[in-house]
């Protein structure tokens, strides 16, 4: 997991450390437990981008198949289905944390790692 913003800059990670805790990995090294968290907040963020390189490489393969049996027409459906499967859509998950010694931090990771720094927080006695 990667730190993206917080009390601990922008550079450095984060892992799941023995009995259930959070281990920061920055500018300097802490360890949370369930307790520890105030807050935990999950979001998703959609970018769609368009690949030039995955375009070039199928417009080339799917011309070469395609415009041998289909000729100029194969070529123009080749071109069509590269753009098509050319762009690729990136799912960030992001969750932002609030800690009982005022540390915050914002954290970049999969859909399971969120959900397990959401559970962190729920695994806390008394919340």
């Amino acid at each position: 997991m990667i730190l993206t913003g917080g009390t601990f800059g922008v550079n450095g990670g984060a892992r799941f450390g023995p009995d259930n805790t959070l281990e920061i990995r920055a500018s300097r090294g802490v360890r949370f437990s369930g307790e520890d968290v105030i807050s935990a907040v999950a979001s998703t963020s959609k970018n769609t981008g368009f690949s030039i390189l995955s375009f070039v490489a199928l417009a080339f393969l799917l011309s070469l198949v395609l415009g041998f049996f289909l000729s100029v027409f194969g070529v123009v459906i080749a071109l069509v289905v590269a753009i098509a499967a050319s762009f690729r859509t990136r799912v960030q998950h992001v969750v932002d944390m609030e800690f009982t010694s005022g540390d915050r931090v914002t954290i970049e990771c999969n859909a399971a790692e969120a959900d397990q720094l959401l559970q962190l927080r729920r695994s806390a006695p008394n919340t």
